[in-house]
């Protein structure tokens, strides 16, 4: 996550696997399928985290091989970021936002996928969260906040739900 004093930004994939063998039909979605999908995933990341319905979802509907998305300084990211400031009615609440191929097909520049990188059997889809301020959930009655941290490059710890298992357990909480 990166903030500054006003705003805040969640990076985030979704991340496709392939049929063994089979490219995908077409590189990104045109804007009707692309809309259908940010509102899905919208939606989706909605009902696992409630206060996200207050930030906007900016996505790519795109997709790149995990090396160009995972490159230094998340190229992709900021992209849909400069996009997301660009785009109309940022003082009117939260917003769901697509970027794709056009009515069509044709990509544009800034997400037309390397070609050297085609072919691999996973490929993802940038999206970001943004807004005002990030509020994390409220946890379930007996979970420890340390559960919630990422553990990377660590293993990821065990999380208990009663504060009296986690005292037992040998494993700790980072």
């Amino acid at each position: 996550m990166t903030a500054s004093a006003t705003t805040a930004d969640v990076k985030g994939f979704l991340a496709l696997e392939l049929s063994a063998g089979a490219p995908p039909a077409q590189a990104a979605l045109r804007p009707a399928e692309a809309a259908q999908l940010v509102e899905r995933v919208g939606r989706d990341l909605a009902t696992l985290v409630p206060a996200i319905r207050d930030l906007d979802l900016t996505l790519a509907a795109a997709h790149f091989d995990p090396a160009e998305a995972l490159r230094p300084g998340w190229p992709l990211h900021r992209r849909l970021q400069e996009l997301q400031q660009r785009a109309p009615g940022r003082n009117s609440g939260p917003r769901m936002i697509a970027f794709g191929a056009d009515e069509h097909g044709e990509v544009p520049l800034p997400f037309a996928a390397e070609n050297d990188l085609a072919g691999g059997p996973l490929r993802v889809l940038p999206f970001l969260l943004s807004g005002d301020t990030i509020r994390f959930p409220k946890l379930p009655n007996g979970w420890k906040r340390s559960c919630w941290r990422p553990a990377w490059p660590r293993p990821i710890p065990r999380c208990s739900r009663s504060r009296s298992s986690a005292r037992r357990s040998n494993t700790r909480a980072t």
